[in-house]
């Protein structure tokens, strides 16, 4: 994936510990910039600022206190990794972020 292919909003369903689920959204921004969204079981949500890049097919986003990583999958998805940036097969489709189209983007 180009660099100009990923800016756009990514949202899904992330599984969680101790909860149904948390709803995460992820923007990454032309310039570089990244907002993540999550809210565990649809509670108030929380957000944080960083940046990002891509490096080696992988997407790098950076946060104030944490690096995480995404793969690029087509058509229009992203992939949560882990921290070795690697996923069980039987794991991809839940931590998978489906690119957000508004009309305007059709």
């Amino acid at each position: 994936m180009l660099k100009s292919q990923l800016p756009g909003t990514y949202i899904g369903l992330a599984p969680c510990a101790d909860c149904d689920g948390a709803f995460s959204g992820i923007t990454f921004e032309e310039d570089g910039t990244v907002w993540f969204y999550s809210s565990p079981n649809q509670q108030k949500a929380t957000s944080q600022k960083g940046c990002w890049d891509i490096k080696n097919s992988l997407v790098y986003v950076i946060m104030r206190s944490d690096t995480f990583y995404y793969r690029p999958a087509l058509p229009d998805s992203i992939i949560s990794l882990y921290r070795d940036r690697r996923n069980p097969k039987e794991l991809i489709e839940s931590y998978t972020l489906k690119k957000y189209l508004q009309k305007s983007d059709k």
